[in-house]
């Protein structure tokens, strides 16, 4: 499927299941925490051509590693599926890094992103306490990424910041497992999530220049990779049975 059909794929998903008649429906709001892993390919290139353009020996000491993720959920749940929408965060960087006994050098990679998604799942099997569903998500990022270099010397230290900004679209198939216990709601998510990156633009809305580990195309952000977060929420209301 097309990546910037997942929204769209979301919601049709979500018309499918809106009730007709169902022996119970729930409205349940969340809050998750998990884990988020990022290829990066990009701005792991450019740090290679960070390191090939200076004239000392630095040495990469962090490449955009797996991160906590958090955030909310409002979902819709019936019998054979949900449907909902929420917000989330996660974050990652790099660094280059240069130290002897006259001073040192960093050069960073910061990127923050905020998420806004809906999403939609089909349950797989019957309903034994434990719910198991195949879902979809669809996202919007909202990316920053904030170049921070700093050179120290003696007791001389310059340092600079250069922020960027990207907008990607991703989609996400994932498995669930949800369960409710009275009020308490607990949900188990983990999938693959695919993104069509965007192009990174400086403050005043002029393209970046950084580039790729090619050096013949600029740097994206993409933050591909599996995630996986547990959610733990509360039942406001219960109806149909």
């Amino acid at each position: 499927m097309h990546q910037r059909n997942a929204v769209a794929l979301v919601l049709l998903l979500s018309l499918g299941l809106l009730p007709t008649r169902s022996k119970a429906q729930q409205l349940v709001g969340t809050v998750h925490a998990g884990y988020a892993t990022f290829s990066m390919h990009d701005l792991k290139g450019f740090q290679n051509v960070m390191m090939g353009r200076q004239q000392f020996a630095s040495r990469i000491v962090e490449t955009f590693p797996g991160y906590l993720s958090y955030g909310v959920d409002l979902l819709y749940i019936r019998n054979r599926g949900f449907f909902g929408g929420g917000w989330g965060h996660t974050s990652t960087g790099g660094r280059l890094s240069y130290s002897d006994y006259s001073g040192y050098y960093n050069f960073d990679q910061v990127v923050h992103m905020n998420v806004v998604s809906l999403q939609g799942g089909i349950r797989i099997f019957p309903n034994y306490g434990t719910c198991f569903f195949l879902g979809l998500k669809g996202a919007v990022y909202s990316n920053k990424l904030d170049l921070k270099q700093e050179l120290s010397v003696g007791n001389q230290t310059v340092a600079d910041a250069t922020p960027m900004h990207s907008t990607n679209v991703a989609c996400q198939p994932f498995l669930s497992a949800q369960r409710t216990l009275k009020r308490l709601f607990l949900k188990l998510d983990a999938g693959y999530e695919f993104h069509n990156a965007g192009k990174l633009t400086t403050t005043d809305g002029k393209d970046s220049q950084i580039p790729d580990g090619s050096g013949k195309k600029p740097a994206t952000i993409q933050p591909d990779g599996l995630r996986v977060s547990l959610g733990v929420g509360y039942v406001f209301r219960s109806f149909g049975h």
